[in-house]
C-alpha cells in the first residue's frame, strides 16, 4: 500500500471538504480519469508506475480522503468486489494541519473497473 499526501490545492476547489471516495481501476484510461480529479497535483510518478504492463494482470485500488490532521494514519484491512475497509489510526495527540491522502494498493488479477463503498473505521 502506498500513501501519498497531497497538498490542499489538489482538488479544483481547495476550500471544499472532500468526501472520501474509492475506485478499483483496471486500465490506464481509468487511472487517467481518476487522477484528473486531482488535477492540481503532479502525479506523473503514479501514472508512470501503473502502465499497460501493470494493468495486464492487476488492478489498482485508489482512495482519496481528507483528514483534519496529518498524524492520522491508515491501513487497508479488507477489500471485496464492492467494498473497501480502511482503519484510521488516530493518535491521542496530533497536529491541526489538514491532509489530503491518495491511497494506492495493488490488487492481483483482472476484473471490472468500479467505484467501491468505503468504510472508515476509527481505531
Amino acid at each position: 500500500v502506498v500513501l501519498n499526501r497531497l497538498d490542499a490545492y489538489s482538488l479544483p476547489d481547495p476550500a471544499t471538504t472532500v468526501e472520501p471516495f474509492a475506485h478499483l481501476l483496471n486500465s490506464e484510461d481509468g487511472l487517467d480519469r481518476f487522477l484528473a480529479q486531482l488535477s492540481q497535483t503532479d502525479l506523473t510518478t503514479v501514472r508512470d508506475t501503473y502502465n499497460a504492463d501493470f494493468f495486464r494482470t492487476n488492478r489498482l485500488l485508489a482512495v482519496v480522503l481528507q483528514e483534519p490532521s496529518s498524524s492520522i494514519t491508515h491501513r487497508v484491512t479488507e477489500l471485496t468486489e464492492d467494498r473497501v475497509v480502511i482503519l484510521r489510526d488516530v493518535p491521542e495527540a496530533g497536529d491541526c494541519d489538514m491532509a489530503l491522502w491518495l491511497i494506492l494498493a495493488e490488487v492481483d488479477g483482472s476484473g471490472p473497473e468500479q467505484p467501491l463503498n468505503l468504510d472508515l473505521i476509527t481505531n
